[in-house]
């Protein structure tokens, strides 16, 4: 009685997935930190008077306070949205890269795929002997001369089998070799994928609170504005002469000119 022939493994089971931005929250580490580039300033405190008490939020000394807090958020929210631009663009460029570097591998994975399909397609007939062999040779008692016919079987069989389960083996070793170079190129785009979408994100909160700031200071100007261009009251007056009216007191430093640019990361 002879032990049953083992079948021929087939099989490498290959999957390599498209390095690409849409590739969604599969890429990236958890927990990436999404920390703004800028600290921002805190509200501004409550104006009050000299005699201790809070002026009326319509008066000319609250938007003339006002006016200052809200140039300097539209200053530090400028800053926020230039330092993430600049932040960016570098970042998209490697990410460019490592897609570059992972393309070949993709190729090579197809190739690998279709050394598999051969091999495989080898193993099915050869499955089908050793199949035969055990039926006919394992399991039951065998005389002499069936004995000897099972074992020069078996050697023939043996020889057959060995150049595939080589081929496995190698095809193997080189898809694990393949994958561990993908795996380093996707953990490094995962990470770049996330720095983007967190420098989008403050970029984004910036402009809102930049395009928030500006607005309300242009309403302001016009009011501030309108009170000194009329008959003013001595309390507008005492404000009138402070204002440039760009919309920041005289002393601060003024706001860019031109509008914020759009965000600098962009994927092709």
């Amino acid at each position: 009685m002879r032990t049953p022939f083992l079948l021929a493994l087939t099989g490498v089971t290959l999957s390599l997935g498209a390095v690409s931005a849409a590739a969604g929250p599969a890429w990236g580490p958890p927990g990436w930190p999404n920390q703004p580039i800028d600290g921002g300033h805190p509200p501004p405190p409550r104006i009050v008077l000299v005699d201790g008490q809070t002026p009326a939020p319509d008066s000319m000394a609250a938007m003339s306070a006002r006016l200052d807090a809200l140039h300097l958020v539209a200053s530090d929210s400028f800053g926020a949205m230039t330092r993430a631009n600049e932040a960016a663009p570098p970042k998209v460029k490697e990410e460019k890269l490592w897609e570059e570097q992972a393309k070949p591998l993709g190729v090579r994975i197809k190739a690998l795929e279709s050394d598999e399909a051969i091999n495989n397609a080898a193993m099915g007939p050869l499955n089908v002997k050793i199949r035969q062999w055990n039926a006919d040779c394992a399991g039951h008692p065998l005389s002499n001369a069936q004995d000897a016919v099972c074992g020069d079987r078996m050697n023939l069989l043996q020889r057959e089998k060995a150049p595939l389960d080589q081929k496995k083996l190698e095809i193997e070793s080189q898809v694990a070799s393949v994958m561990k170079q993908f795996n380093s190129i996707q953990t490094r785009w995962q990470t770049l994928d996330r720095e983007l979408t967190a420098l989008r994100g403050q970029y984004d909160a910036a402009r809102a609170r930049f395009d928030s700031a500006t607005s309300e200071m242009t309403r302001l100007r016009v009011v501030m504005h309108d009170r000194c261009d009329k008959k003013p009251t001595p309390e507008a007056m005492a404000y009138c002469g402070q204002v440039d009216w760009d919309g920041a007191k005289r002393g601060l430093p003024p706001l860019p000119a031109n509008p914020p640019p759009p965000f600098a990361a962009t994927r092709n």
